[in-house]
């Protein structure tokens, strides 16, 4: 996935609804809240928007994520411990735990 794929995901995972004027994608709604395309968080490129996603996990799910971060880290033949995971392999481990991804 590209980091705008992974942008688009997470904030969608997170409640957001796309707004869109004909065909074009001009920001996104979340009750009364809403963002233009240049307010979304940068998922994939910052730890601090990460913490965004990662504080509506429950417990159990963020036992799954790490799980996740683990297993996503092994696959690249990273060595870092699942705590020191960047940004992009939080996002990833986040849309799995999630189930939007496989």
């Amino acid at each position: 996935m590209t980091n705008e794929e992974i942008t688009i995901a997470v904030h969608e995972a997170l409640g957001w609804i796309k707004l869109l004027e004909g065909p074009n994608h001009y920001g996104y709604k979340r009750g009364d809240e809403w963002h233009y395309l240049h307010q979304v968080p940068n998922y994939p490129e910052s730890l601090d928007a990460c913490a965004e996603f990662e504080a509506t996990l429950t417990d159990h799910e963020l036992m799954l994520m790490h799980h996740q971060i683990t297993k996503i880290l092994r696959q690249m033949k990273d060595p870092r411990p699942a705590w020191r995971a960047p940004a992009k392999v939080r996002c990833l481990a986040y849309l799995k735990t999630k189930g939007i991804l496989p």
